[in-house]
């Protein structure tokens, strides 16, 4: 195959990946941008123009799919590009989230299914494992009405800067001091319970009274990482800023907690009454639900987060 013979069906390639109305002209403006480009080459070579040259050329041009993507049409994107990584990983996050909260009954509680483990797990696949994945396709097709708006009734192309530039590090005080308070307030109820639920008055007691095996195996351990969550939140109170360090360590004892009360749930009964369990592990796995999506919100944003220059305001 000659040169001009190689450029030719390159051509075609790509113009019939295009719409009708385009191929003709794309065809004449992509045989000519080539052929002068080869001849280019072939001058500062010193020689004729043969078939390893223009494959070389043609291949640094780009697969021909590709090539056509840039002479088609602009059009809306259910995507956009910069949005890529937070949806991917929205849904992603969404998907493991349900199967960390369903796959375990196929291990933990083999009368929830019947037959063999295998066969567990193939219901378990066929209802919750697959049905874990309406929330991708609950976001496609989210993106794609909001793009088809935006498309229809684009918003105007002009920018205005913001009147203050924010600091994103700098702690806001009042704020976090009343969630410390309540912080503080709700871990002493929940250090205090097992001694104050004797006293309530009525059947109470028994509603709120504690499984033994959780109070001896699984309950010390929520203490030490609370303590330190709780600690790292004091010390950007007291600097009044939030560092590299303390975020990080916030963002790990999140992490942690949430895997604390995953463990929880899963690995047997809180309270005594079965009535009052199913309660505070249905509202438990909440928490840890939105612990995660907060968390992974906030690892998101803290690796696009950008320093803030010195000398400009903090803003509020």
């Amino acid at each position: 195959m000659t040169p001009h013979e190689m450029i030719e069906s390159y051509v075609r390639e790509v113009a019939r990946r295009l719409p009708r109305k385009l191929r003709n002209d794309v065809a004449f403006e992509l045989r000519d941008l080539l052929a002068d480009e080869l001849q280019a080459k072939a001058d500062a070579a010193g020689g004729p123009a043969d078939a390893a040259m223009a494959l070389t050329l043609l291949n640094g041009f780009g697969r021909p799919a590709d090539v056509a993507d840039r002479y088609r049409p602009a059009s809306f994107v259910i995507i956009p590009a910069s949005q890529t990584r937070g949806f991917a990983l929205t849904a992603l996050i969404g998907v493991a989230i349900q199967w960390v909260f369903t796959l375990p009954t196929v291990f933990a509680e083999p009368e929830a299914f019947p037959g063999q483990v295998l066969t567990r797990l193939g219901a378990w696949w066929t209802s919750w494992g697959l049905g874990a994945f309406w929330l991708p396709g609950l976001l496609v097709v989210i993106a794609t009405v909001a793009q088809g708006i935006a498309h229809r009734w684009p918003r105007p192309d002009a920018w205005a800067p913001p009147p203050v530039i924010v600091d994103r590090n700098r702690a806001r005080r009042p704020l976090l001091l009343l969630g410390l308070l309540g912080w503080a307030l709700g871990a002493g109820l929940w250090i205090a319970m097992p001694w104050l639920s004797p006293h309530l008055p009525g059947v109470l007691p028994r509603v709120f009274a504690f499984d033994g095996a959780f109070l001896r195996e699984r309950a010390p351990w929520l203490l030490p990482i609370w303590a330190g969550h709780f600690g790292v939140h004091v010390a950007a109170f007291v600097q009044g800023r939030w560092t590299a360090l303390t975020r990080r360590l916030g963002l790990a004892f999140s992490l942690a907690i949430s895997v604390l009360l995953a463990w929880f749930i899963a690995a047997g009964p809180v309270f005594a009454a079965k009535a009052t369990d199913e309660a505070a592990k249905g509202l438990t796995a909440l928490v840890v639900a939105f612990s995660l999506i907060a968390a992974a919100v906030s690892l998101y944003r803290e690796q696009r987060r950008l320093p803030t220059p010195r000398g400009l305001p903090s803003g509020a």
